[in-house]
């Protein structure tokens, strides 16, 4: 183990600790509760990126629309220090990665957490912008990155059927769909419209467009997380690759993985 993945596991210790059983005295304080295991997973995220990245909280904008609140919304350095009297302005075109945080995605049904934490990433989705590139990309990755990071779920296969089912009834597109759930010391989904184009493409052989990666990473969830956050489209090309602690990420295994791929997706469209 080196150097990088132990400060992750410590920095794990952080995360579970907030994401534990509230004890009974505390149990109507929700909203400290709700608060202590957002700035937790910010504080990690701050740790693990360069000083010049910022994370915040709020509402992100584009030229014509908005989102909804996001817990953690991963701030590039050319986003400016956007402040009014009485606000701070986040804008879509300076935005690395939107995470919604949801302690508990067990529930599968339309009033559930997991379904409005769908909703409230597919508004960033909705945001148009156009980010620049030294190479062409699909239109997609123009789009902001999305994860919803939880604790407590339900099998990534029946989670990933309830995304399904809320695609075949109209509710959400393919190209809404958050680009990472992770589910801490169980599992990660990764989902792209392109998956040939991404860090998993030696992964899935030759499958090609739409494909989801269900990755059953247990302890390494938070490792595999991260590298495939530093992996995102930046909004502007760097000069150098600023993420150095890939190399170190590279190094945390294997893992068992499945890889649902457009034949599979159509049959589960099908189904209610």
């Amino acid at each position: 183990m080196n150097a990088a993945i132990a400060a992750i596991k410590e920095n794990l210790q952080m995360i579970e600790l907030s994401f534990s059983d509230t004890e009974s005295a505390f149990s109507k304080d929700t909203k400290q509760t709700a608060d202590i295991r957002e700035i937790s997973v910010e504080k990690f995220l701050a740790s693990l990126f360069p000083p010049t990245y910022t994370v915040k909280k709020g509402k992100i904008y584009n030229i014509s629309s908005e989102s909804s609140e996001i817990d953690c919304v991963i701030l590039h350095p050319i986003h400016p220090r956007f402040f009014t009297p009485k606000r701070e302005v986040i804008l879509a075109e300076g935005v690395y990665a939107a995470i919604e945080v949801k302690p508990d995605i067990a529930t599968l049904t339309k009033g559930s957490e997991f379904h409005r934490g769908l909703e409230q990433l597919k508004s960033v989705k909705k945001l148009e912008r156009k980010i620049s590139t030294i190479r062409k990309i699909p239109d997609t990755f123009h789009k902001i990155p999305t994860v919803m990071f939880s604790k407590k779920s339900q099998s990534a296969k029946k989670t990933l059927k309830y995304i399904e089912n809320q695609i075949n009834d109209g509710n959400i597109s393919p190209e809404e769909i958050p680009d990472m759930i992770v589910v801490l010391n169980e599992y990660m989904i990764f989902h792209s419209m392109h998956i040939e184009e991404t860090l998993f493409s030696g992964w899935v052989g030759n499958i090609g467009g739409e494909a989801y990666i269900l990755i059953d990473a247990k302890r390494e969830t938070l490792e595999v997380f991260l590298l495939a956050l530093y992996c995102f489209e930046p909004p502007e090309p760097p000069l150098s690759d600023s993420f150095f602690i890939k190399e170190y990420l590279k190094k945390a295994g294997q893992f068992p993985y499945i890889v649902v791929n457009k034949e599979i997706l159509a049959s589960m469209r099908l189904e209610k």
